[in-house]
């Protein structure tokens, strides 16, 4: 085996593990939540969202342009910030006790955004 060769195997398996755990960490295969159906409740939809060091549970969170949401948030380990710039929410979390938001509409073009941890 050339010295290269076994240089690429050698990071391969250092790199490889380490790449393994960091998805499984930042929560990258945890579930989604989309948007109901159609029809329905006119009332704002209520969004469970577990908040953990490095991240969010679901990670992800689709919700259509004008609809109402309100947001029931939990710190599971330390107090953490769940911010959304975009529609001026800011809230502060203490461990094990869940927060609600206000109601809010969303009235944001399609897109994508982030959730901060404040």
């Amino acid at each position: 085996m050339t010295r290269s060769m076994r240089a690429l195997l050698l990071t391969a398996c250092a790199v490889l593990p380490l790449a393994a755990v960091t998805v499984w960490t930042t929560g990258a295969f945890s579930t989604m939540v989309d948007p109901p159906a159609e029809g329905g409740d006119a009332g704002p939809r209520d969004i469970q969202v577990r908040v953990h060091a490095w991240g969010f549970s679901p990670s992800v969170v689709r919700v259509k342009p004008g609809q109402r949401v309100r947001f029931a948030v939990v710190s599971d380990d330390i107090k953490h910030g769940f911010a959304i710039n975009e529609l001026h929410l800011n809230l502060q979390l203490v461990p094990g006790r869940e927060v609600r938001s206000p109601t809010l509409d969303v009235d944001l073009p399609e897109g994508t955004y982030a959730i901060h941890c404040s």
